[in-house]
């Protein structure tokens, strides 16, 4: 073979190794490592809440006795909205009609006052039997806790005992909770109601001031007792009116008492039972809540669905 033919041949051949080691540098040798993620945050929504809300207690008669029954079979809190024992708050009707029923759950009870209790001084029975978290201070009646992401506030609605006004220290009192917690659902309970179809009480106008600052604040249920039945009405604005901004207000003095009777039904009023004791029963969750009334019978009475204002 010529020089000149093994001089081509000799360049071709460092042409080829040039090419071969560019192409290999472009396009590199890969793995089959996975490619790098970032990393992810997940919230956990709060579990449901379930609270059991009713009033009007123990007279030490056989409803009271299957209403305490009832409730003890299941594993919520309770809130009791006023009258813990008939015909009066003192210690003697205490010891002997709601002792024997509620002594033993009193750690998952809060209450609010009532116009029986208040039948004995100051009511100090009522603040004796417990701790000042879940029922207020004596002299005061007003309290707060949170579950989950619902604000439930108690309220002292015995205007002639403590002062209602929107000067009041029960009303600053609101305000500020209210204020701690912007975002929240909420649920209050009092003893009278604000607006009921009862034909022998026209509702309690001295809570105007303070069922306007839950509205302006969105709270989503409020619950009383007093008039000895089961009602609810639709979302009502401080006016009375079926608003969907209100609150949806719920009368449950069925936890024991005679019955009272309804007159004409107010507006908004969708639902009025006199027949059947029970409680409510609250499921409190992240963006809604559901209620159910459960009677000691087993009817089915009541229950629904719906959202709240400051859900998330």
């Amino acid at each position: 073979m010529s020089y000149r033919r093994l001089a081509t041949v000799f360049v071709m051949a460092v042409l080829a190794t040039a090419c071969t080691s560019s192409t290999e540098t472009a396009n590199p040798t890969t793995t089959n490592s996975p490619p790098t993620q970032q990393a992810t945050t997940t919230t956990t929504p709060p579990e449901p809440v379930e609270l059991v809300v009713f009033g009007d207690t123990a007279d030490c008669r056989k409803p009271a006795d299957q209403v305490a029954e009832l409730v003890k079979g299941t594993e919520a809190n309770m809130v009791i909205v006023g009258d813990l024992a008939y015909p009066d708050g003192s210690q003697a009707r205490i010891d002997e009609c709601f002792m024997p029923l509620y002594g033993d759950v009193t750690d998952r009870i809060w209450a609010v006052p009532g116009d029986n209790d208040y039948k004995t001084p100051d009511a100090s029975p009522l603040y004796d039997l417990f701790d000042a978290e879940r029922v207020g201070q004596p002299g005061q009646g007003w309290w707060t806790f949170t579950e989950g992401n619902w604000q439930i506030i108690g309220i002292n609605s015995e205007c002639s005992a403590v002062n209602c006004g929107p000067k009041s220290d029960q009303y600053a009192f609101v305000a500020e909770a209210v204020a701690a917690e912007p975002d929240k659902c909420r649920l209050a309970v009092w003893h009278k109601p604000r607006f009921t179809s009862s034909p022998n009480y026209q509702g309690l106008k001295n809570m105007g001031d303070l069922y306007s600052l839950l509205y302006d604040n969105g709270a989503d249920v409020l619950v009383v007792g007093n008039s000895h039945h089961y009602e609810r009405f639709e979302p009502l604005n401080p006016e009375g009116v079926p608003d969907p901004a209100g609150i949806a207000n719920f009368t449950v003095g069925t936890g024991g008492a005679p019955f009272t009777e309804f007159g004409e039904p107010l507006p908004g009023s969708q639902i009025r039972e006199n027949s059947h004791h029970g409680v409510v029963m609250f499921t409190l969750g992240e963006t809604e809540y559901s209620w159910e009334f459960l009677s000691t019978d087993g009817a089915a009475i009541d229950a629904g669905t719906q959202p709240c204002h400051n859900g998330s």
